[in-house]
């Protein structure tokens, strides 16, 4: 317990005393005595400011802490009508131990990892996705087309282009109508296959994609009408868009069980009519403790549906009613449960979360945190070992490292 006595100014000596009920810091009960009787009560978490009345002369007297130059020490002053009267006894003040600089920049990486891991989920089950789960990417084109046609209206014809070989070069040719020729051809670069160029004169495609994959892009064509001169870069009526795509076909030397998305024949939707469609996938390993493999079927993040279609996600069937002409390139996915992301997040998930919260008693240096995060680490390797729960045994290295260094800085500032 600390202590700390005033004398009071006056005729008669009035002893004003504080009392921190704590063994190393602030961090405790405290009680303001005057001539022995309580008159303040602060708990714990609450800090040593009060104000008081001078019994005799009624100044006001106010009780607070003050740094104290060049030392990691904060000492308590009593004011009497703003003039600090000194102290005539009692005990040193505690002495205020910052954390180690290593504690403090553990602390500091493993709160932003776990505030990156928050924030970032959906990025790391992707990159988990990506390397282990058993898929087929397949890219498409889906177009809408308008319930009546004009003549003279600028179009692009939908282009079907024949499946390719892997490596193969891809070559094709878009044909445009209407408007006023002669005709202008521009590429979006947002899902453009990287190695297909495209002739801005012609319209023709060509080139050797860079990446393994099937073959996707959106193109444009202006007529020698459209002169945007609002400046707005809209799609008017001298100026038609229509994504396109290629399939190439899946190589025969894969794992046993890999997926395999089966050449579509999508056919052409026409805005506010039924349409449907079933992409068809082979292959697919069984989930864990199944005999049969299940395949799933899901649209890509960063693509999206024309409006009024749905992919549904058992049976991959592409349904709905489209609403309005539009053309778009769409990922589909197809997928079996074999493998599952929390599978790899999970054994990570206990020594995270205990290293962060141990961290918290390790920035105050207590002796209870040490104890209880050995305590907890005890606990995660015998239910690691009992299989009552599985966790990383890098994380429990990494996790027992960090508990090693919080105790020898525990053991040598006490």
């Amino acid at each position: 317990m600390f202590t700390f006595r005033w004398t009071l100014p006056g005729e008669r000596k009035h002893e004003l005393t504080l009392n921190v009920y704590s063994s190393r810091s602030w961090f405790g009960r405290k009680e303001v005595l005057l001539d022995g009787q309580r008159v303040v009560r602060r708990r714990r978490t609450e800090g040593v400011f009060c104000r008081l009345w001078h019994p005799e002369t009624g100044e006001r007297l106010e009780l607070r802490l003050l740094p104290v130059a060049d030392r990691p020490v904060w000492r308590p002053a009593l004011f009497c009508d703003g003039r600090e009267i000194p102290q005539t006894g009692g005990t040193p003040p505690p002495v205020l131990n910052p954390p180690p600089r290593a504690i403090a920049t553990t602390a500091a990486i493993v709160y932003v990892a776990m505030l990156m891991s928050l924030t970032s989920g959906f990025a790391i089950v992707d990159i988990l996705n990506s390397l282990n789960l058993n898929h087929d990417d397949l890219r498409v084109a889906v177009t809408v087309l308008p319930a009546v046609i004009s003549a003279d209206e600028l179009r692009i014809e939908p282009p079907r282009f024949p499946a390719l070989e892997p490596g193969q070069p891809f070559e094709g040719q878009l044909q445009a109508f209407g408007g006023a020729p002669p005709y202008h051809w521009t590429a979006e670069k947002s899902g453009w296959t990287r190695g297909i160029e495209l002739d801005a004169n012609t319209g023709r495609l060509h080139g050797t994609p860079l990446r393994p994959g099937d073959i996707s892009g959106v193109v444009e064509v202006h007529d020698s009408h459209d002169t945007d001169d609002d400046g707005d870069g809209a799609i008017d009526a001298h100026t038609a868009k229509i994504a396109f795509s290629a399939y190439v076909r899946r190589s025969r030397d894969d794992q046993p069980g890999a997926i395999r998305i089966r050449e579509p024949d999508l056919p052409l939707a026409r805005a506010g009519e039924p349409f449907e469609y079933r992409f068809i996938a082979d292959g697919g390993r069984p989930a864990p403790g199944e005999q049969e493999a299940v395949v799933r079927w899901t649209k890509g993040r960063k693509t999206s549906l024309p409006e009024g279609l749905k992919l549904d996600g058992e049976t991959g069937v592409l349904h709905g009613v489209p609403k309005k002409p539009e053309s778009r390139p769409l990922v589909i996915r197809a997928y079996d449960l074999s493998y599952k992301p929390m599978h790899d997040v999970l054994p990570w998930a206990a020594p995270f979360v205990t290293t962060a919260l141990c961290l918290i008693g390790y920035l105050t240096m207590r002796r209870v945190a040490v104890v209880v995060f050995a305590a907890l680490i005890a606990v995660q390797v015998a239910a690691h070992v009992s299989g009552i729960w599985s966790s990383s045994l890098l994380a429990l290295a990494l996790e027992t490292i960090v508990w090693a260094v919080g105790a020898a800085y525990w053991k040598k500032m006490n």
